[in-house]
């Protein structure tokens, strides 16, 4: 996303919707194999993701879609490492990271609702809780396409907007 264009300047590219999608498609991916290894998580594990459901619960009443953001970031950071996995949970962080950069690159107001985010997340951890990791895997899946649904309505409407006033994205 970022180029450089000469030795004193970059250029930040606006992400496509190709972009946002590879994003998305490799979350989705890599999550349901750290979804599926969270099952065997230690109980310091499950405590941390737990504390991040409980206090997105609190922003989900508060309607506070701000901290909402974050905190599901900090979910997802906690979930990747609870899963015991040693590799995936830091190319999965990086990419959550990404996905979250994307959205404020484009310059858009992230407005997702919180009690989605929660109810999401609610989802999966239940699932795991239940060792149906079927579930677990499906609920993970389900919030990447939402997810990645929710960008490419943002990328659209942008797209029509930069149209409509001549403008090319290049």
């Amino acid at each position: 996303m970022v180029t450089a264009a000469r030795s004193d300047s970059v250029v930040v590219r606006i992400p496509s919707l190709d972009d946002v999608s590879e994003t998305y498609m490799a979350r989705r991916a890599l999550g349901a194999i750290v979804v599926r290894a969270a099952s065997r998580w230690s109980p310091e594990g499950r405590s941390r993701v737990k504390n991040h459901l409980d206090e997105l619960g609190d922003c989900a009443r508060r309607n506070d879609v701000t901290r909402a953001h974050y905190l599901d970031m900090d979910f997802q950071i906690a979930l990747f490492e609870a899963s015991g996995l040693n590799r995936i949970p830091a190319i999965l962080e990086t990419l959550t990271k990404q996905a979250f950069m994307h959205f404020a690159v484009m310059g858009a107001r992230y407005a997702f609702s919180p009690t989605i985010i929660l109810d999401k997340n609610t989802e999966i951890l239940v699932a795991i809780d239940a060792g149906d990791l079927r579930a677990a895997t499906l609920s993970w899946q389900t919030k990447m396409d939402v997810g990645l649904n929710y960008l490419a309505q943002h990328i659209s409407a942008m797209n029509a907007l930069n149209e409509g006033r001549g403008m090319n994205r290049g």
